[in-house]
């Protein structure tokens, strides 16, 4: 059934002067609204133009920038920061002084559907740059720039596609309302336009059609379904995602902090074993005493550094003569020790060649970080490792206090008062639209907050 706003008031309807005086009764509000608007709109928008045209400017003049996750959901950021600006704000102001609106009924569904749109594409890319941070933490070990790149595309285009598509009710459900007596013009929902007429009908005890009544029943169910959705998908829905998304971040920082620790120590050990063999390979053979300085029998053994590595000691030979026999031979045993029938200079002892033993070092020091040994500096590895994660989740905590700090202080208001108006009984609306009606006008200050923490903020960091 449709029911147009002509059939509900019809062009001559008469505005009641009571309904008028309660108009004239947001004055203080409106104006409290509008300087608000006019401070955002004079410190925001050259600010978010200043934001943009750099980001822009990155992407065109540096050949990597294009790879740029982050700076490529900054731009989509202040895309939307734009529009909330120049469409929501500046015709917000307008609209308000004139408190009708004067431009026709295209122009009404129009700029209630780029509201919405710039409403929902913010906190929709707010809601992609944390999973992408989310997705950078849980795969550090394995990351893969295209992957991750792919990644933050397809969100986008997820982002702008489920922004348009939840504005388009707007487009349908806002249209201009027209009252001759005394003559104004509104850009009003298709349920206030109801809710007046049957206001208006009460008032002066004019019965209301069947007709009427069943088209305010789908009415009063559609306003009740559009509301709810309207009020999860633009706030409610995101807020947890992005919650959940730095939780999950600070908590697998931890793990990898903890993990750490162990593997650290574990390292640690494998270093001071492989400093200890080396030191031993460095001083090479021959690895035994001068007999003079002791004046007994030597104990000579050659150790290659590792456990795999067999002792190896020098026997001398039973054949040849004193000064011209045999220097003996190299023989391996289980033994940790072999003393020797006789005392040997230390230049008796033939060569002995390093065991290949770093392939094993390699491969169990990879097993314990993670990391391929030729990427990683082992020696420096356990001082600045857990140094650097500290460091990390110390500036992600502090920037997820920020963005859920903005996000709920500008967000908040707007969207509890939306609840508090959907749950209260319709003689409390009213006074909740006029004490808090205001509060609406804190959400462009989010506008003002973004290029801030994903600008200048995010680039003092990098």
């Amino acid at each position: 059934m449709n029911v147009s706003s002509d059939e509900l008031c019809g062009n001559n309807s008469s505005l009641d002067v009571g309904t008028l005086g309660s108009y004239i009764g947001y004055f203080t509000t409106d104006y409290l609204e509008i300087a608000i608007y006019i401070v955002c709109l004079v410190v925001g928008g050259p600010l978010n133009l200043y934001a943009f045209a750099n980001a822009i400017n990155s992407l065109v003049n540096h050949k990597t920038a294009r790879f740029n996750r982050l700076l490529i959901l900054r731009i989509n950021l202040n895309i939307a920061d734009l529009l909330t600006m120049f469409v929501y704000t500046l015709t917000q102001i307008v609209w308000m002084s004139t408190f009708q609106w004067y431009g026709g009924d295209i122009l009404c569904r129009l700029c209630k559907f780029f509201y919405t749109f710039s409403f929902y594409l913010n906190s929709f890319i707010v809601v992609s740059i944390a999973l992408d941070r989310l997705y950078t933490t849980y795969h550090l070990s394995e990351f893969k720039a295209a992957s991750a790149l792919s990644n933050v595309r397809i969100m986008i285009i997820v982002a702008w596609t489920a922004a348009i598509i939840l504005s388009l009710p707007q487009v349908f459900i806002f249209r201009l309302f027209v009252v001759e007596d005394p003559h104004f013009e509104q850009c009003a929902p298709i349920w206030t336009i109801y809710h007046y007429y049957v206001q208006q009908k009460t008032l002066y005890n004019i019965s209301i059609s069947d007709e009427i009544i069943a088209y305010g029943d789908s009415v009063a169910v559609w306003e009740w379904l559009y509301n709810w959705l309207h009020l999860l998908t633009i706030f409610w829905i995101p807020a947890l995602i992005i919650v959940l998304s730095y939780i999950g971040i600070l908590s697998r920082l931890q793990k990898n902090i903890s993990g750490h620790a162990m593997k650290q120590g574990s390292i640690r050990a494998l270093r001071q074993n492989q400093h200890a063999s080396d030191t031993n390979i460095r001083r090479g053979p021959p690895l035994c005493s001068n007999p003079d300085d002791h004046g007994l029998p030597i104990t000579a053994y050659a150790n290659g550094g590792t456990a795999l590595t067999r002792p190896v000691v020098y026997r001398p030979s039973n054949t040849g003569d004193g000064a011209n026999g045999n220097r003996g031979s190299i023989h391996s045993t289980n033994e940790a020790e072999q003393k020797l029938t006789r005392s040997v200079s230390c230049d008796q002892l033939p060569p002995i060649l390093p065991v290949d033993r770093m392939s094993m070092v390699h491969r169990l020091a990879e097993r314990l970080s993670g990391v391929p040994w030729q990427q990683a500096n082992y020696r420096y590895y356990g001082q600045l490792a857990a140094s650097t994660m500290s460091r990390a989740k110390r500036k992600t905590m502090q920037k997820a206090a920020m963005i859920l700090i903005a996000y709920f202080t500008f967000w908040t208001p707007y969207n509890l008062l939306t609840l508090v108006n959907m749950v209260s009984p319709q003689s409390e609306k009213e006074l909740t639209t006029v004490t808090l009606a205001f509060l609406n006008s804190l959400i462009v200050v989010n506008a003002i907050v973004n290029p801030l923490i994903y600008g200048v903020f995010e680039r003092r960091n990098n």
